[in-house]
């Protein structure tokens, strides 16, 4: 089995080689698999979704307690957005943090740099802020950020007036689908649960993708 999944994997490597670069989901996996992460931009964040009841036991259990990987009887090893950071930044791709823990400390935007790029970050609480919205996002382009991204902490249509937003970062439980999605130009990614983290990998073309991180 491992002897055809290694098949599989040069396989797809050797037609990604011959092809070029096409900046498509599957170029972008392999780049991440093999580690060669020049020029893409990673955003992390940490889980906040409440954790099944069960799961939490898990994680609050006895902390001096040998710690097993998720599926094992005892405790696993809870991932952080930083330890994924650092993973990315090994890879040699540009990361930046985001805070979905304190997303209200977004509710004035900011503008954070990652690598050569500008990206304004700006939360909202409730689900009519239209208005504050349109706001920050005016603030942003003038400002003239390459990417924005929107944290909401509610869930809200996702197209009914979010415009001119590169990412949403749902802080709740959105429903959305865990590699992101994307309704038009607006990708959107969900929380995944506390020790675990979330990625947003940006291609050298702008496409996002998403995944759920839960151990390194």
């Amino acid at each position: 089995m491992l002897l055809v999944l290694g098949v599989g994997v040069a396989i797809a490597m050797g037609w990604y080689i011959l092809i070029g670069h096409n900046w498509n989901i599957a170029a972008v996996h392999i780049d991440d698999y093999v580690g060669e992460m020049e020029d893409y931009t990673v955003v992390a964040y940490d889980g906040v979704l409440p954790r099944p009841a069960e799961v939490a036991q898990i994680i609050d259990a006895d902390p001096n307690a040998p710690k097993q990987k998720r599926g094992e009887d005892d405790a696993f090893v809870p991932v952080s957005a930083k330890e994924v950071a650092d993973s990315y930044q090994g890879k040699n791709a540009d990361v930046l943090v985001i805070s979905t823990d304190d997303a209200g400390r977004y509710s004035e935007p900011e503008i954070l740099l990652c690598g050569g790029k500008r990206i304004g970050v700006f939360s909202l609480h409730g689900a009519y802020q239209f208005a504050e919205m349109k706001k920050n996002v005016v603030y942003l382009r003038d400002h003239s950020v390459d990417m924005i991204v929107a944290v909401l902490e509610d869930q809200l249509l996702k197209d009914s007036y979010i415009h001119d937003v590169d990412l949403v970062i749902y802080a709740c439980d959105a429903a959305i689908n865990s590699n992101g999605e994307y309704v038009g130009s607006v990708f959107y990614a969900d929380s995944p649960s506390p020790g675990e983290a979330k990625v947003i990998i940006l291609s050298p073309n702008n496409m996002m993708t998403a995944k759920t991180v839960t151990e390194l």
